[in-house]
């Protein structure tokens, strides 16, 4: 029995459902290949982009690979990012004549939980001096207001505040973005 998507691009995902039952699926998973995703926060809906659209963003912007860089929960957030891209087709250097204008993004976490534990502040800025962006990457770190931990008691607001603070003056100049999208 088909049900309703409640979700974005319901038309699209409806009518591919559709079709898709009607090729009678062998597993749950060619059910739903489609990434299809929204966030709602104070009445506005974020729409997602979707698989076809996130393509062709690649290809414009030469966006070989997204990967992350981390402790523990840059593994979580590559699993993220796996199944996200999953059917969503990267641009190809090696398709287009070893493009030296590839570009690779990174996603850091910056080892928040772990450094804001055990460093002081002038430690985690020398930390943050030897962090490094080459031509054809583009790097975004993420907040720690996107981390917790029941474990270690010194990652309370007031420290990761001041540890981000520190991370704004010290990357931005570096152009390692902020990503406050997570």
């Amino acid at each position: 029995m088909h049900k309703p998507c409640k979700q974005i691009n319901c038309r699209q995902h409806d009518q591919q459902q559709q079709q898709q039952q009607q090729q009678q699926p062998t597993s749950h998973k060619q059910y739903h290949q489609e990434w299809m995703a929204v966030w709602n926060n104070y009445h506005c809906d974020y729409m997602d982009f979707t698989d076809q659209q996130l393509s062709q963003c690649f290809q414009t912007l030469k966006i070989a690979s997204i990967d992350t860089r981390g402790a523990s929960i840059s593994g979580f957030m590559k699993k993220y990012f796996l199944t996200r891209l999953a059917n969503v087709t990267m641009y190809s250097p090696a398709q287009n004549n070893n493009d030296p204008e590839a570009k690779y993004v990174w996603v850091k976490t910056l080892h928040w939980p772990h450094l804001l534990w055990h460093q002081s502040m002038d430690a985690w800025e020398a930390t943050l001096q030897k962090e490094k962006r080459k031509a054809h990457e583009i790097v975004f770190w993420i907040t720690p207001f996107f981390i917790s931990s029941e474990r270690e008691t010194y990652l309370h607001l007031g420290r990761a505040m001041q540890f981000m603070d520190v991370a704004e003056q010290v990357l931005t100049p570096k152009r390692i973005s902020n990503d406050q999208s997570f």
